[in-house]
């Protein structure tokens, strides 16, 4: 590669490289667009600070009732908004999050996935 003055010294550091991973999307979206709509759902339109301010407080939640780092949090929704919410919320205090949506299981399988699970 033919090193151009433009390409030299421009090794990562924290001025110039940020890893952009899906929860650093997301509050970097939120304090650089706060007010363009992140989630459309219906009639529903919310905005990318509210997003995140929403996917905050269930982390809060989630941290307050135990869920912490390497902890996995399951769970049976259909595409929502507070899918998203969860797909965000619950890395925030460190859990993985499974999910499972509805339609994609058969009909008589249901029934087994809305046993509540106790943590031990």
């Amino acid at each position: 590669m033919h090193m151009s003055p433009y390409n030299t010294g421009l090794d990562r550091n924290p001025a110039n490289y940020q890893p952009l991973t899906p929860l650093t999307f997301l509050e970097r979206a939120a304090s650089v667009f706060p007010d363009h709509t992140a989630i459309v759902h219906g009639a529903l339109r919310r905005s990318y600070a509210a997003f995140y301010d929403r996917s905050r407080r269930l982390a809060s939640a989630l941290a307050g009732s135990g869920i912490g780092r390497g902890d996995t949090v399951s769970t049976l929704l259909a595409n929502t908004p507070a899918m998203l919410e969860c797909h965000y919320g619950v890395p925030m205090c460190g859990g993985f999050c499974i999910r499972s949506t509805p339609g994609w299981m058969r009909p008589s399988s249901r029934s087994s996935w809305t046993t509540p699970c106790r943590r031990s």
